[in-house]
């Protein structure tokens, strides 16, 4: 009774009016209400000017009301984190029996609140110290709360300020979660943009209806508690209507609270401006988008999301519009925290350039692929985007991926670099589309690819090419490229050169000047780095050619009618083909190692199998093809290693070969074959070794001799070809009017091959004339000597020492000394134009028996001397004027009326008898011309007999024309032709006499008839004449 009376009167009380309790309240303010981090040191307290409580009877919203002005929330400092110019609050009695604060009403005015971001990220009063368990929200309740009406409340958090004109709410009756009122706030960004927000709430049958609208502002003022929308400078104006149920939204208040959403549609409208992106931004000229949301049962929580009338327009370079439209659909397992998530969504795009890619390509949509896009298509135009992809997570926004991509882009004239610093594809037409969700692939229909990227470069026809991006939706992309080209095998090497590609660049090929079609195909395979690294690129060339030419391709030969493959890649490279290598059918193959362990490591390697015929022969400027039938086989192995040196085998199979040299021969099926080294260092010849040829009656070994890098000659040690053996020298120098020079040392040499060839059944025949040509109009110098030189067959000089000088084809100089069958000297030395001959030898009929088989001539000292002329009137060939002079020679086995007439002088002596016949004064006047042999008036004889003779000797049919007188008492007989005046009536003939007897000399060289008239000596003077 004692309780009940006064607490009545009080509660009476305070119903009629509030009471003034602030003298009573000043006893415990201001009142401790946040926990600092030091015990008795409060982070957070309140403080009010005056405070008054009533009672409001009421069973649905009564309670206890406080009354409060000029309330403050005070920090450590003292400084104010909130203050309130009045406030009003009607608590349920309950809760507060155990501290817990239940408003069932609120009213505030005129209040400034400061807000912190705590780093757990929840909000809260700005209050330094506070412990984190120390927050005022954990002392309310609003599952009570009916009415809330505020005016004129400003909040700052992190530079921002929210003004709260008006927020007049009221809870449905007989709703725990539905309001419906409105809201008018203002939010100022750091920078004073103003964002205002007008809402309201209004009753309708599923719950309550709400509309919320923003002023347009652009997202980057909230960079500083969102960064991401830092890049967004573009007016953004949002609208949002909707309907609210009483059910269940994760996450928006907490799971008791029960609210749902039962439909809710916004748009979102973008003015123009600038979306900052890395490059060229995102110019955007405007858009909008509509959005629903809708739970896909009534009061659950998944919701269906749908995006509908997407469109933003985007401005690249030159300002020439594209226009992006979008419409996209997700259920979300719910609403605000969704773990499973499905949807779908579509993009198209209108035309746009190429050029502006970067400009239009938001940064964050395919990041890697947009990069080596917008990096390496750098021209074109595009038409007919289309993406559709089919999307799925499971855990949250984050985990969304494409589980199906469907799209397509048409590219035309559109340039692409497949590799920074490799020359860009032109003119290409191109459809993009995806392989696999997360595979961006594209295809080139045509296009041209320049070797370089040089003004004028040769190019390439691209038929064809696929470029695929993976990985499109993980940190690294990998790119793969597969090119086919088509044009001149030049131009295609010329490609693989390219530094970028490290093919060719740093390894030449052993061969210049390709030419040719060809059909290829170059892979690439990268990561779509910003720079990549050399190792970590991947590349593989393969070409088929036909009807090529390749210059220099083994030892100075060119190949000529190719055809093969060609592969390579970073490790190197493998060419194998047939073709005319020099004009002679071949097969090669070419490999090259681009990475090596060791200097001495193996590079390079040739390997080349020549099939000659006698025109191939011929082609391969070996000589004429009737020296060669049959077939024979050269191999050449080539090889170079990383230190620079190089070997190159030869190998010549002539074993089914017929050969017809003039100094050597063979038929078809005897072996024989021929083989040589050279040495190399850095493609320089630095030796010739190994020149070996072995075959029926041959057999020869020796090496090059060089000179600066250059094979001026070759050294034979030993020869042995047919009779000959011996060492030879033969040096060409290293220029092309270089003298040549012979020199050969022989125990035997042969050279009746080179003046009669003896084929069988045939008979001998002469030797066809050495052609004119780079050999015949260079100098030769020869140096020979030889125990025994063969001329004939059984034609012998021994002891032989020569020295030879020749130009232009003409012998300009020779010194030639033997000393069987006779001693011989012949000096040929240059006067003016013409060239002076001086020949001796000290038995001329042992020369002529060895040499030219006449054996009717014994003995004899002759001398040969004159003048060598070239013909200058077109007559061609070589003439000679001289005279041979010589003494006792004898004709051997004389006819028997030379002799009888001899027998006629008194003093005969004995030169005479039947065995011989000796001249022992011989003075012959001698020209040649054109293989004939002229003597006029040529004397010979002895004290017994005098001669004259005249004729002709025929060198090419070897014949003997020749005819004279003998004159017996040639002392006395001679002498009337001495006369004055009457001589030439007695004597007709240059050292004839008045009586003479005719005779002639008529036949083969080798064995002529001699007939003597000796009647004719009854005829005197030019009666004798008369009567021949």
């Amino acid at each position: 009774m004692l309780v009940t009376v006064p607490t009545t009167f009080l509660l009476w009380r305070l119903a009629r009016a509030p009471l003034d309790v602030t003298s009573l309240a000043r006893r415990w303010l201001p009142l401790a209400i946040v926990a600092g981090a030091d015990r008795g040191a409060p982070a957070g307290r309140l403080d009010v000017g005056t405070l008054a409580i009533a009672w409001k009877p009421s069973h649905r919203d009564g309670g206890l009301v406080l009354q409060a002005r000029d309330l403050r929330v005070l920090r450590r400092d003292g400084s104010t984190a909130l203050s309130l110019s009045r406030a009003r609050l009607v608590l349920e009695i309950a809760p507060l029996l155990i501290g817990r604060v239940a408003p069932r009403e609120v009213e505030a005015e005129d209040m400034h609140a400061a807000l912190s971001r705590r780093a757990d990220g929840a909000v809260t009063l700005d209050l330094p110290g506070a412990r984190a368990d120390g927050n005022v929200p954990d002392l309310f309740i609003f599952r009570a709360l009916t009415r809330v009406h505020v005016a004129r409340v400003t909040a700052t958090l992190e530079g921002f300020s929210l003004h709260v004109s008006l927020l007049d709410g009221l809870r449905q009756a007989h709703r725990r979660l539905l309001w419906d009122g409105n809201l008018a706030a203002d939010l100022v960004a750091p920078g004073k943009e103003t964002v205002t927000l007008d809402g309201h709430a209004e009753p309708a049958s599923s719950g309550v209806r709400w509309h919320l609208a923003s002023s347009a502002f652009e997202p980057q003022i909230f960079s500083p508690v969102a960064p991401e929308l830092a890049r967004w400078h573009v007016p953004l104006a949002v609208t949002l209507d909707g309907v609210e149920t009483e059910g269940y939204v994760g996450g928006v208040l907490r799971h008791r609270t029960g609210l749902a959403i039962a439909w809710l549609a916004g748009r979102a409208t973008l003015g123009a401006g600038q979306i900052l992106q890395e490059g060229a931004p995102l110019q955007v000229n405007g858009g909008g988008a509509a959005l629903s949301i809708a739970p896909t049962h009534p009061g659950e929580r998944d919701a269906r999301l749908a995006l509908r009338g997407g469109w933003i327009a985007l401005t690249g370079a030159g300002n020439a519009p594209t226009r992006f439209t979008t419409f996209a659909d997700f259920v979300l397992s719910d609403l605000l925290r969704p773990r499973r998530i499905d949807g779908s969504a579509h993009v198209e795009g209108s035309s746009f350039e190429v050029g502006q890619l970067g400009a239009i390509w938001p940064q964050a949509m395919l990041t890697e692929a947009r990069k080596w896009v917008t990096r390496n298509i750098v021209a074109g135009h595009g038409s007919g985007l289309a993406v559709t992809a089919t999307l799925h997570g499971d855990h949250g926004w984050p985990s969304l991926q494409p589980v199906g991509m469907r799209g397509a882009l048409h590219l035309e004239d559109a340039t692409t670099i497949w590799l920074p610093g490799m020359p860009p594809a032109e003119h290409l037409a191109a459809d993009l589309d995806f392989a696999k969700p997360d595979t961006l692939r594209f295809v080139i229909h045509s296009g041209v690819q320049p070797a370089d990227a040089s003004a004028g470069a040769p190019r390439l026809t691209l038929a064809e090419a696929t470029g695929l991006i993976d990985g499109l939706y993980v940190r690294d992309q990998n790119g793969t490229f597969v090119l086919r080209l088509s044009g001149d095998l030049g131009t295609y090497l010329r490609l693989l050169a390219q530094p970028r590609l490290h093919l060719l660049s740093r390894h030449p090929l052993p061969f210049s000047a390709p030419s040719g079609p060809v059909a290829a195909t170059l892979h690439i395979h990268l990561p779509l780095e910003a720079h990549v690294r050399d190792e970590d690129i991947h590349i593989e060339a393969r070409g088929a050619f036909h009807d090529v030419h390749l210059g220099d391709v083994l030892l100075g030969r060119d190949l000529a009618d190719g055809a093969g493959t060609i592969f390579a890649t970073q490790n190197g490279l493998d060419v194998t083909g047939t073709g005319r290598l020099g004009g002679v059918a071949t097969t090669a193959n070419v490999r090259e190692k681009f990475r090596h362990d060791t200097r001495r490591d193996e590079v390079t390697r040739i390997h080349a199998v020549s099939t000659f015929d006698p025109a191939s022969f011929e082609a391969a400027g070996l000589g004429s093809p009737d020296l060669f039938t049959g077939q024979a086989v050269l191999t050449s192995d080539y090889v170079a290693r990383a230190d620079g040196r190089g070997d190159v085998a030869l190998a010549l199979d002539l074993g089914a070969a017929g050969v017809s040299l003039p100094v050597w021969d063979k038929a078809p099926g005897l072996a024989a074959s021929a083989r040589a080294h050279v040495a190399l260092m850095h493609d320089t010849v630095t030796g010739v070794d190994g020149i070996v040829a072995q075959g029926p009656e041959l057999a020869l070994n020796g090496h090059a001799v060089l000179d600066k890098g250059g094979i001026v000659g070759v050294a034979l040690e030993d020869f042995h070809v047919r009779r000959s053996k011996g060492d030879a020298r033969i040096l060409f120098g290293s220029g092309a009017d270089a003298p040549l020079r012979v020199m050969v040392n022989a125990e035997t040499l042969d050279l009746a091959p080179l003046f009669h060839r003896v084929a069988a059944g045939s008979g001998e025949r002469p030797v066809r004339e050495r052609p004119a040509g780079a050999w015949r109009r260079r100098e030769w110098k020869v140096d020979l000597k030889a125990r025994r030189l063969f001329l004939a067959r059984e034609a012998m000089l021994g002891g032989v020492s020569a020295h030879l000088e020749e130009k232009g084809g003409r012998l300009l100089f020779a010194t030639v000394e033997s000393v069987a069958p006779a001693e011989t000297h012949v000096v040929l030395t240059p006067r003016g134009r013409e060239r002076h001959l001086v020949a001796t030898t000290a038995d001329l009929g042992a020369m002529l028996d060895q040499l030219a088989g006449i054996k009717r001539i014994g003995g004899g000292a002759m001398r040969l001397e004159g003048a060598l002329r070239d013909e200058q009137n077109g007559a061609g060939g070589l003439t000679f004027e001289g005279r041979l002079t010589g003494a006792h020679v004898a004709l051997l086995h004389p006819p028997a009326a030379l002799t009888w007439v001899t027998h006629l002088a008194p003093y005969d002596r004995g030169v005479a008898d039947g065995a011989h016949f000796e001249f022992r004064d011989i003075s012959l006047p001698v020209t040649y011309r054109a293989g004939r042999v002229t003597i006029r008036d040529g004397q010979l004889g002895n004290d017994a007999l005098g001669a004259t003779v005249t004729g002709d000797i025929d060198t090419v049919t070897e014949r003997i024309d020749l005819r004279g007188t003998l004159v017996p008492l040639f002392s006395l007989n001679a002498l009337p032709g001495k006369l004055p005046g009457l001589g030439k009536l007695f004597v007709p003939e240059k050292g004839g006499g008045m009586l003479a007897a005719t005779f002639a000399v008529k036949g083969a060289l080798g064995d002529p008839s001699v007939h003597v008239n000796p009647f004719s000596m009854l005829l005197p003077g030019v009666l004798r004449g008369i009567a021949e």
